[in-house]
């Protein structure tokens, strides 16, 4: 799906390709005041407020075990978020999100334009070029906080959660 998305048309579960994707983040958002929480042993922290790109490095590096794992999002109005989860062998999944009225965008960030045909869904597991070194997890995760989109090199398969 490549022409102008209108994301009102957009069914529950609809495959978005990653053209489409780019061209709802045509236009970089500016850096704003993020929050964040941590789930670490299934034991979720409150929600704190992000104290910058080297705060958001620390957290990522925090993260201890196998299914441990982050989000960071805007507030007041909530409009996105960003979320890993830590994999075995020092690996990490990466997912950014867009919220609107009737649900959100899920793009579940792989490297490469290949990754942009990976699958992607609630009950999928990350693929091999879904599978992010933690620092490709720091690149991909700092660009978003600072409000520039997704770096050079990387795509994703979006999934669409419509109520």
């Amino acid at each position: 799906m490549t022409e102008s998305l209108d994301i009102t048309t957009v069914a529950p579960g609809t495959w978005i390709d990653a053209l489409a994707w780019n061209e709802l983040l045509a236009d970089p958002q500016p850096e704003i005041p993020l929050c964040w929480y941590t789930s670490i042993n299934g034991d979720a922290s409150e929600w704190e407020d992000l104290q910058g790109i080297g705060h958001l490095v620390e957290l990522i590096e925090g993260l201890p075990g196998v299914g441990d794992f982050m989000v960071v999002q805007d507030d007041d109005p909530e409009t996105r978020y960003v979320q890993t989860m830590r994999l075995e062998n020092g690996h990490y999944t990466v997912e950014i999100a867009m919220l609107l009225a009737n649900g959100a965008l899920n793009l579940r960030v792989g490297r490469g334009v290949a990754a942009g045909s990976e699958p992607n869904g609630p009950e999928l597991g990350a693929t091999e070029l879904q599978r992010l070194s933690m620092a490709e997890t720091i690149e991909v995760m700092t660009c978003w906080a600072a409000g520039t989109g997704l770096p050079a090199g990387y795509a994703g398969a979006i999934y669409a959660y419509m109520h």
